[in-house]
């Protein structure tokens, strides 16, 4: 990895609308209650056991699904999520919305060896469904990414339209659901998932969530802005107990860089990761190599673990992790300025969201 140079400062974005559509409901105050709480409620999958390499058998566990009915299939079970969470953010459009030029960014699941049928959704049934969500959709641009391609990097190019005046708003989000049972067993088998057994390691989970993004000249309501991000590519993913990673650093000194602070102002950071080793060493490096070489040995960080709550809601985790961020500056007990979002996954994308509070 070569080292990072000096981003340039960026025109933040003002996010000015969030809908979401979790297990802890469609709340992103309800959100925010139950990561501060560190409240979990995962339990085993009923009847479901894979084999452990005792030769006996474990329970998998995964986290509170939606309020869908739990017989119904993860193709179907994405579409009404995102429609539920698009609504709600789109109920913070402008009330005249004559002409205006939207792009509507949903990231979905890519097909992988463990989630073999995960990229089989309709996407042209699923424009159509979304673009009749709200009447101010019914002109606008719909596009499909794969969140395996780097969250982060889809955001950062769709804000980098907006500010060349193609789109007078974005609508960024995703949607999944990896609580079906050939995903959890398919996890379980490869021992990425979290049993009665073995405590440490994804927890399936499931959600959607939208946010409404707007140049920060306006003159409406704002939750929060983003002042910069970093994004970079991992070539030691999943290895950290044996290399030296660099990518989730890298994105985090690039947002830094491009909202003109220092590591030391960050006073918040939102980490959707998983409870895992390589995860957690990871984070370790990042930490000595970004916090603990500093002056202010005394700073201290909130860190917000979401998956602890919510499970891996894979595509959703960077638009849901998002909102928690913007939820978290409403809350003034103690009351944060600047936070981090992170984006830590299982594959090779790494990337960094600089939130600030609209004061």
């Amino acid at each position: 990895m070569t080292p990072s140079t000096p981003s340039p400062p960026i025109s933040p974005v003002a996010i000015t609308g969030i809908g979401l559509y979790a297990a802890t409901g469609t709340s992103s105050t309800a959100l925010w209650g139950a990561v501060a709480s560190n409240l979990s409620c995962s339990r085993p999958v009923s009847g479901l056991n894979v084999p452990a390499a005792d030769q006996k058998v474990e329970q998998p566990y995964f986290a509170p699904i939606t309020a869908l009915p739990a017989q119904l299939k993860s193709s179907s079970r994405i579409p009404v999520m995102a429609q539920e969470a698009l609504f709600r953010a789109c109920t913070a459009l402008p009330e005249d919305r004559i002409g205006l030029r939207i792009l509507l960014l949903t990231l979905l699941p890519a097909s992988s060896p463990e989630r073999p049928n995960a990229g089989n959704l309709d996407r042209e049934e699923l424009a159509a469904t979304l673009s009749e969500t709200h009447p101010a959709l019914a002109m606008a641009e719909v596009r499909f990414a794969t969140a395996d391609e780097g969250a982060t990097s889809h955001l950062a190019r769709c804000i980098v339209e907006l500010h060349q005046g193609q789109w007078d708003a974005l609508l960024f989000g995703g949607a999944d659901s990896l609580t079906d049972r050939g995903t959890v067993l398919a996890l379980a088998a490869n021992g990425h998932c979290r049993t009665d057994k073995h405590p440490e390691g994804t927890l399936p989970g499931e959600g959607a969530a939208y946010l409404l993004l707007e140049k920060q000249e306006t003159d409406r309501p704002c939750r929060a802005l983003i002042a910069g991000l970093g994004h970079a590519l991992e070539e030691n993913a999943g290895k950290a107990a044996n290399c030296r990673m660099t990518a989730l650093t890298e994105s985090i000194e690039q947002a830094l860089d491009q909202a003109q602070h220092s590591p030391t102002q960050v006073e918040t950071i939102v980490l959707p990761m998983a409870n895992d080793p390589p995860a957690t060493l990871e984070w370790h490096q990042v930490k000595r190599k970004l916090w603990a070489e500093t002056d202010d040995s005394n700073h201290q960080m909130e860190e917000l673990l979401p998956q602890a709550t919510i499970g891996d809601t894979g595509a959703a985790e960077l638009p849901l992790a998002l909102a928690l961020g913007c939820e978290r500056f409403d809350f003034n007990t103690p009351s944060v300025e600047r936070l981090l979002v992170c984006e830590v996954g299982q594959g090779a994308p790494r990337g960094a969201v600089f939130l600030k509070k609209n004061v």
